[in-house]
């Protein structure tokens, strides 16, 4: 049974795995984002323990070789960009990389009486309409 935990949460236990510094803007928010019930005040203050995962879908190997693919997809989409200009579209190469394609975080607060996890996740595709990347952000999932 899952019951959301009051505010003024006591964090005694910290796990941290995988992920390092985060090198596009929605890794950044996603890493740093306050959990929900950190915005909730009043209430009894209970001492929890806390546990925080960073995790990706696949392997740093797999991973860093299909960044160098999108890599030459986005130059190759460039080098004939003319063509999908003349067709109205606008190009929009990455600005910033990630450091992982697909990945996430979760939070996970458990009590003597109450466990609540939070997931959030983001994910990159290739673009060939605009030469980019596509960012996808998986909203908190609640367990």
């Amino acid at each position: 049974m899952t019951k959301p935990l009051k505010a003024g949460l006591m964090c005694v236990a910290l796990v941290l795995s995988g992920l390092a510094g985060a090198e596009t803007d929605a890794e950044r928010q996603i890493l740093q984002k306050p959990m929900p019930h950190q915005g909730l005040s009043g209430g009894k203050t209970v001492l929890v323990h806390w546990s925080q995962t960073r995790f990706s879908m696949y392997s740093k190997e797999r991973n860093d070789a299909t960044i160098r693919e999108y890599q030459g997809y986005i130059r190759e989409c460039l080098a004939s960009s003319g063509d999908l200009q003349k067709l109205g579209f606008s190009i929009q190469p990455p600005k910033q990389w990630p450091d992982y394609l697909n990945a996430g975080r979760e939070d996970r607060y458990v009590t003597s009486n109450y466990a609540i996890a939070y997931r959030y996740g983001w994910g990159y595709g290739f673009d060939s309409v605009h030469c980019g990347l596509i960012e996808v952000r998986r909203p908190p999932d609640f367990e």
